[in-house]
């Protein structure tokens, strides 16, 4: 069968940096690729209803105005989301208070998608456990097409967030407060300050459903809000001065530098498609997989050197989405221990 390649497909094959593959397989593979992007985004729709309550949740579009604003990476603080969006208790002895809810994540990965910022997750190497979460193919999926950036040890996944976010002028999306990082020196005081955007959540009526506009923004079981340093709702206007960089600022340059390589525009179609096959995929899954966790004794490690990778699968640690500046992160536990940070 002949495969008609159009101009614009020779010009996106030429800048590819390896070319091991054919013209004509590029295009076919492009061609399915949009095939499956549209069969993501239409089951979407099909399969997550409507928000049918009287009370909607404000969602903030988060268009900035501003001649030449440029959006800021949003780096997400993984357990803290699932933790703070999840509705599932855990029941078991020894448990935290939530199961965390990877759908919680998928909401806002999805929200920051569609409004064209780059985002990715930072995850303790725990949360890649299959009784971790309630979807661990999801954050499987979010590790491959770097959305989320695993880090070696449990301590270290809220340093990780803030280090990466203070090289590229990026926010960090948590509840925590950050009181211990922000007291450790006049340096992380003002990473803290700079760099930290703050959520809350709260319960909703109409689990998995969506919001009918065009952004059709995904919600789970919790809603999610931005929280200022009181502790109350953020007008808009004040998230925008947060999630973006105005041309008078000092790191104005490296967003803007940051948002060229990172090119979320270019790829937001695709990883929206696939967050969005992963959220309907995961309403499928969630209930029966918090059950059976429910029904696993909680596993309390016993106490391990520090040459020890108890309690965790060997997991390769895939690196954080091109940058000049944030370098890869050591596959060797021991190479990469708190004191260096």
């Amino acid at each position: 069968m002949a495969i008609e390649i159009s101009e614009s497909d020779r010009i996106a094959y030429n800048e590819l940096e390896c070319k091991n593959i054919s013209l004509e397989r590029f295009v076919l593979k492009k061609l399915q690729e949009t095939v499956d992007i549209q069969k993501a985004n239409n089951r979407y729709r099909s399969d997550v209803p409507q928000f049918t309550s009287k009370k909607k949740p404000h969602i903030p579009k988060l268009i900035c105005d501003t001649e030449k604003c440029v959006a800021r990476t949003i780096v997400i603080d993984g357990a803290n989301i699932m933790h703070g969006g999840s509705p599932y208790r855990d029941t078991r002895d020894g448990g935290h208070e939530f199961i965390p809810d990877v759908a919680a994540l998928l909401s806002v990965i999805r929200f920051f998608l569609k409004r064209d910022f780059e985002v990715f997750a930072v995850i303790s190497r725990k949360y890649m456990k299959s009784s971790a979460t309630n979807f661990k193919e999801a954050i499987d999926e979010l590790v491959k097409n770097h959305l989320c950036v695993v880090v070696p040890h449990t301590n270290l996944d809220d340093s990780v967030a803030l280090e990466f976010a203070a090289q590229i002028n990026g926010v960090v999306l948590t509840a925590d407060l950050y009181r211990d990082h922000a007291s450790e020196c006049s340096r992380s005081r003002r990473i803290v300050e700079d760099h930290r955007l703050g959520v809350g959540w709260e319960p909703i009526k109409s689990s998995h459903t969506r919001i009918n506009y065009p952004e059709e923004d995904y919600i789970p079981a919790k809603t999610f809000f931005f929280v200022n340093e009181e502790g109350g709702k953020t007008p808009e206007e004040e998230i925008i001065k947060r999630v973006y960089a105005f041309p008078e600022q000092l790191q104005y340059t490296i967003s803007k530098e940051r948002y060229k390589m990172a090119n979320p525009e270019g790829k937001k179609a695709k990883l929206v498609g696939l967050i969005e096959d992963l959220i309907v995929r995961g309403i499928e899954v969630y209930d029966e997989n918090v059950r059976i966790i429910r029904n696993t004794p909680l596993h309390v490690p016993n106490e391990a050197s520090s040459n020890s990778l108890t309690d965790f699968d060997e997991t390769t640690l895939l690196e954080v989405p091109a940058d000049d500046q944030a370098e890869y992160i050591e596959q060797n536990p021991d190479g990469f221990e708190s004191d260096d940070w």
